[in-house]
């Protein structure tokens, strides 16, 4: 398992390190099951059409040619407004540590919550606003995961998603599933890991 860190300073710049982190797990003879949170779900829309299949965990799932702005309204929450805080650089926002915790961390104890905060960082505007081209969700295969007490991103948002998909599960968690719910999320990427090679062989 490779995580990889978004620099946050364009959708292209992301994208960038997320096809390079896939071209290199192809070219040591992996499969690739790409996973997404929130919006990590735009990148991998952009940049996941060489992964064996897709994984949105709570996450942004923008059509072909649509940005994560274009997204926004559909998702949005009160909660998620209200972490949202300017910089002194006007194309630049980030979230409160105020804001975050009841939007992000609802269900998360507070040890996670302390540890998790200082790691938030900022993003450009260019993140948002830069369409995604061909969405790789509409050719590769994709899951998702649903979070039914996420407060970041409305769960009606994500249940569209995934009906689009066809293919998901529901999670009772808040939008940071990996700290509150890992368990759960790992043994779903597990189930889909193990499908994915399944059908790999089968062919």
């Amino acid at each position: 398992m490779t995580a990889v860190d978004l620099p946050l300073t364009s959708l292209a710049d992301d994208a960038h390190v997320v096809r390079e982190a896939v071209r290199e797990a192809k070219e040591q003879g992996h499969m690739v099951l790409l996973a997404a949170h929130s919006y990590g779900g735009v990148v991998i829309t952009a940049a996941g059409h060489e992964a064996d299949e897709l994984m949105y965990c709570a996450a942004t799932m923008p059509d072909s040619d649509e940005s994560a702005s274009d997204a926004f309204e559909r998702l949005f929450t009160p909660r998620l407004e209200a972490a949202m805080e300017s910089m002194d650089d006007p194309a630049v926002f980030r979230l409160s540590a105020e804001g975050a915790t009841p939007a992000f961390y609802n269900r998360c104890a507070d040890s996670t919550i302390h540890a998790v905060l200082p790691r938030l960082r900022p993003m450009h505007h260019r993140c948002m606003t830069a369409p995604v081209g061909r969405a790789s969700w509409r050719d590769v295969p994709a899951t998702y995961v649903v979070c039914t007490d996420d407060f970041a991103m409305a769960p009606s948002y994500q249940r569209a998603c995934a009906t689009i998909l066809g293919d998901y599960i529901e999670i009772d968690t808040d939008h940071s599933l990996f700290y509150s719910a890992p368990d759960a999320l790992l043994s779903r990427m597990l189930a889909v890991a193990s499908r994915m090679r399944d059908r790999a062989q089968s062919i």
